[in-house]
C-alpha cells in the first residue's frame, strides 16, 4: 500500500492493481487503474501534472546503497501520460537536475487503452536502460506515482515509496525491487 498526497478519492474515483514480472532482459509493469474521468490534455508541463500521469523511477543501485539525498545521472526517471493526443506521452521530467536521459523510443514499449470504470497501462523496460549489468536476483531502486487529473487539474495521487519532502526528487522515496 502506498501513500496518497492530494485529495481524497475512494475506490470508484481513483484506485489501482499494480503487477511487476521480469525476465533476464526486460522488467515490465501493468497497472489496471479505476478512474471515473480520463484526462490526457495536459502534454506541456513538465511531469503531466494537469493529465492522468503515471511517473516512473529507476535505478540500478539498491537504495540501501544509495548516498546522494537527490536523483541524478543514474536515476531513470519517466512521466507518462496514458491518454495524450495520439496515444501515450513519455518524457524525462524536467526537475532542474541531470538525470539519464530517454531510452530510444524503441527500446521500451508502452501501451495504453481505456477499459470500463478506468484504463490499463503496460511497459516494457529493458534492464539496460535502467543500468549496466543488472542481472537475475539483482535489487534496484524502484518507485511509482500514479496520478489523478479531473477536467485538467490534479486531484490525487498515490505513490510506493515514501513521500517524504520533495518527494518526486529524493532517492529516500525509493524502495527495494
Amino acid at each position: 500500500e502506498g501513500e496518497r498526497s492530494l485529495g481524497d478519492f475512494g475506490p470508484d474515483d481513483f484506485g489501482a492493481i499494480l503487477s511487476l514480472l521480469h525476465d533476464e532482459e526486460n522488467l515490465y509493469i501493468g497497472l489496471r487503474v479505476t478512474d471515473d474521468d480520463l484526462c490526457g490534455g495536459d502534454t506541456d508541463s513538465r511531469d503531466f501534472v494537469g493529465s492522468d500521469y503515471v511517473r516512473l523511477y529507476l535505478c540500478g543501485t539498491p537504495p540501501s546503497e544509495r548516498t546522494e539525498p537527490t536523483i541524478g545521472e543514474e536515476d531513470l526517471v519517466l512521466a507518462l501520460a496514458p491518454f495524450a493526443q495520439g496515444g501515450p506521452a513519455i518524457r524525462v521530467p524536467d526537475y532542474g537536475m541531470k538525470l539519464l536521459e530517454l531510452p530510444a523510443p524503441r527500446t521500451f514499449a508502452v501501451a495504453s487503452r481505456p477499459v470500463p470504470g478506468g484504463y490499463e497501462l503496460e511497459i516494457a523496460i529493458p534492464w539496460d536502460a535502467v543500468g549496466e549489468g543488472i542481472g537475475t536476483g539483482a535489487t534496484v531502486g524502484f518507485n511509482l506515482m500514479l496520478g489523478d487529473a479531473d477536467g485538467g487539474r490534479r486531484e490525487a495521487e498515490v505513490t510506493v515509496g515514501s513521500q517524504e519532502g520533495e518527494y518526486w526528487t529524493r532517492t529516500r522515496a525509493y524502495v527495494d525491487l
